[in-house]
């Protein structure tokens, strides 16, 4: 057995050394005619001593016979514990389907072999072009789940997924490689970029995850802001529970050029409520940096470079704060209770009194800015010049509102001030902006 099995692989080195080479303008078919041949399951189980047939398939019918070669890997093979029927598999003209035999010698429960199709020049090989057999006393299908239904990509986002066995439940785990094609469906497709074609489940494992990030270009001109995760039919895998994920795509970064413009401070979200809360740790409200009528951004680029400039125009309480400075991307800092990190510059979540203001206001994305200077003592009358971070979130309304994220102890809200850590919705002060036209 074990010199017929290192005759296959003999064979299958020979076939790819020998491969005849593509003359540059010659009669060879183009890639779009070839057929492409995939194994019609991943993971086939035999009974131990058993055997059981295996299936390639083609999207088209060759215009000749087409002779694909195999070859074994595993710790069955390397033991020469199971038999082919034949050295390679045979398409028949206008066939698309082919069958081998593979027979179990002797394998221990447990133990695997892993066939693969070779390359060739009359055909591509899909993203199934392997296939793994299982020694085992009873046969059990996989059952995939993915771990959340939904979630949202402005940045990047990691999709988890996890298996179990159809009897043996979450204590299942993966006897060889599994590999579980997807495809991404939707209007918003496009503009999603995935690290791998299929979540891979490691062998001893039950788990398997891959990162989707985003194609800022294409995301700007979608037709629809969904887009789904499905796991391609695989005859011996079952869907679970959550059998695709549902992707909102957003249209691209909020990078610090789309809040060019001058901005007009409009109301600090929910001012009774704010005053109340300071109120009744016996601060005094007065202090307060609610006062900002007339005060104004004014965030401009420079068309050579590409910076961004923040600049604070006329009188309020926020001028005790900001000073010009530059505007750049930063990691979230300072998050709000409900708020969750969605990439390296965004979170989603809310404000509790931005949410009090309107309570039919949803989860947002805010976006995180470092100003490269502003006064940490938030103070009129002292300075202390430093970096700070502040988020901002474009409305869809045309209003842009800004949470303060962290700058030193100021001169208010004394009883509230925690110096272990920044409160950003007690110190925050969300506010709203609107742009002058």
């Amino acid at each position: 057995m074990k010199r017929i099995l290192a005759c296959i692989a003999a064979v299958a080195a020979l076939a790819l050394s020998c491969k005849p080479e593509v003359t540059p303008g010659g009669n060879q078919p183009t890639t779009d005619t070839l057929p492409e041949i995939a194994f019609d399951e991943i993971l086939y189980n035999i009974d131990m001593g058993g055997s059981a047939e295996i299936k390639i398939e083609a999207t088209v019918a060759p215009a000749a016979d087409l002779t694909i070669g195999v070859y074994l890997t595993g710790d069955g093979y390397r033991e020469g514990e199971v038999s082919l029927s034949a050295e390679s598999f045979t398409l028949g003209k206008g066939e698309k389907e082919a069958v081998l035999t593979v027979s179990d010698a002797g394998l221990a429960p447990g133990q695997t072999v892993k066939i693969s199709l070779m390359e060739g020049n009359d055909y591509t090989l899909s993203k199934t072009k392997s296939a793994t057999f299982l020694s085992v006393n009873e046969p059990e299908k996989i059952i995939y789940s993915f771990a959340q239904a939904k979630g949202e990509l402005i940045e990047s986002l990691t999709i988890n997924l996890n298996i179990s066995g159809e009897k043996s439940g979450a204590a299942y785990k993966a006897p060889a490689d599994i590999y579980l094609p997807f495809t991404v469906e939707g209007d918003a497709a496009d503009a999603v970029i995935a690290s791998a074609d299929a979540f891979v489940v490691s062998k001893g494992g039950n788990k398997a995850s891959v990162t989707l990030t985003l194609d800022a270009a294409k995301a700007e001109n979608l037709a629809g802001d969904n887009a789904f995760i499905v796991i391609e039919g695989v005859n011996n895998v079952l869907a679970g529970d959550i059998a695709r994920f549902k992707l909102k795509v957003h249209s691209g970064q909020q990078t610090p050029s789309k809040l060019v413009g001058t901005w007009a401070f409009d109301h600090v979200f929910d001012v009774d409520e704010v005053m109340l809360w300071f109120e009744e740790m016996e601060d005094d409200p007065a202090l307060l940096p609610l006062n900002n009528e007339g005060f104004r951004l004014v965030i401009t680029e420079d068309e050579e470079t590409g910076e961004v400039t923040l600049t604070p125009d006329g009188t309020g309480d926020f001028a005790k704060f900001f000073r010009t400075a530059t505007l750049t991307l930063t990691a979230p800092m300072n998050l709000g209770s409900e708020e969750e990190v969605l990439g390296s510059y965004t979170t989603k979540g809310n404000n509790m009194f931005m949410a009090e203001e309107d309570d039919t206001l949803v989860d947002f994305i805010c976006t995180f800015y470092k100003l490269s200077s502003a006064n940490r003592s938030f103070s009129a009358d002292s300075e202390s010049l430093g970096e700070a971070v502040v988020s901002f979130r474009l409305r869809e309304d045309g209003g842009l509102e800004l949470i303060l994220r962290d700058y030193d102890t100021p001169p208010f809200g004394e009883m509230w001030w925690d110096p272990e850590g920044f409160d950003p919705e007690m110190f925050g002060f969300a506010s709203l902006f609107t742009k002058v036209e």
